[in-house]
């Protein structure tokens, strides 16, 4: 039996031990250790981001929670070390959009384990830049993923997006298909 995984990267990422963690390469790596063991046998794991859009709710909600300042940084790249205080670091939205952005492409060129056939990155916006398409990662090559293309801001709408486009896939080829909804780990089975 074929599973999919859909990971909603931002309620994820907060999973991630940070205490012997050097830089952010290191984090990503964890990340995707953590997504493999999550997904077990899956052979399609999809990452969903949410868009970071001047004036959102979400970031004032956000900052309304916050009692300190945030630290920003100006990139996020994978040498770049970690901040001693993450929980400076994560009332950014900059920071987070600059974090998926960084997760984006270590997806699409992570090793993944022998049953993971297709990785799935799904697109996302920030304000002050160019929007980040989606991409499939399968035998080897990264194609664009059109389809996948949405103006949604929130991941866990997008989540609705890629459940469906698993599902039309794998109904075509074998008929049906289970979509199972975890509170942050939605799983979709194939039923051949």
């Amino acid at each position: 039996m074929k599973t999919g995984y859909i990971v909603d990267v931002m309620a994820n990422v907060r999973k991630i031990k940070t205490n012997n963690l050097e830089d952010f390469g290191e984090f990503c790596n964890s990340l995707m250790n953590f997504m493999q063991h999550a997904s077990k046998t899956a052979s399609r794991i999809d990452f969903v981001f949410d868009s970071y859009l001047e004036r959102c709710i979400k970031d004032s909600e956000c900052q309304k929670r916050e009692k300190k300042s945030p630290i920003e940084l100006t990139e996020i790249e994978r040498k770049t070390p970690l901040p001693v205080e993450m929980d400076m670091f994560w009332p950014s939205s900059r920071n987070r959009a600059n974090l998926e952005t960084l997760i984006h492409r270590t997806a699409l060129c992570h090793t993944w384990n022998q049953s993971v056939r297709e990785v799935l990155v799904s697109s996302f916006d920030v304000s002050d830049r160019a929007a980040l398409l989606s991409y499939k990662w399968s035998a080897g090559s990264v194609t664009e993923a059109t389809e996948l293309n949405a103006d949604i801001e929130e991941a866990d709408l997008r989540t609705v997006l890629h459940a469906v486009h698993a599902t039309k896939k794998w109904i075509k080829k074998a008929g049906s298909a289970i979509f199972r909804y975890r509170r942050t780990h939605p799983i979709f089975v194939l039923l051949e």
